[in-house]
């Protein structure tokens, strides 16, 4: 637990500051869409947004702080064919 704690801090911190920071910075130039690129649903959201859950399973609160992030997966989980997936699909381990 130590040594995952420390391995965190230095490569998982600043891995984590330096991707999320490009997509934070590309989901702000795109404006109030709520996605990363253009003004609908695209695969590059969808791999994000599973990339987030991935994260959130294996390294709770690890990505907490992402506030737009968070915003653009609340938004892309709202949608209404994805809420439906999302709670009927059996668990499987991310």
């Amino acid at each position: 637990q130590d040594d995952f704690e420390a391995k965190k801090k230095e490569v998982g911190e600043p891995a984590r500051d330096k991707f999320y920071g490009i997509l934070t910075k590309e989901y702000k130039k795109n404006g109030s869409t709520g996605f990363l690129v253009g003004s609908s649903l695209t695969w590059i959201d969808l791999v994000v947004v599973d990339h987030m859950g991935v994260m959130d399973h294996y390294v709770p609160g690890f990505l907490d702080e992402l506030v737009e992030m968070r915003e653009m997966q609340k938004k892309i989980y709202a949608i209404p064919k994805l809420a439906e997936w999302i709670k009927k699909r059996p668990h499987t381990p991310q």
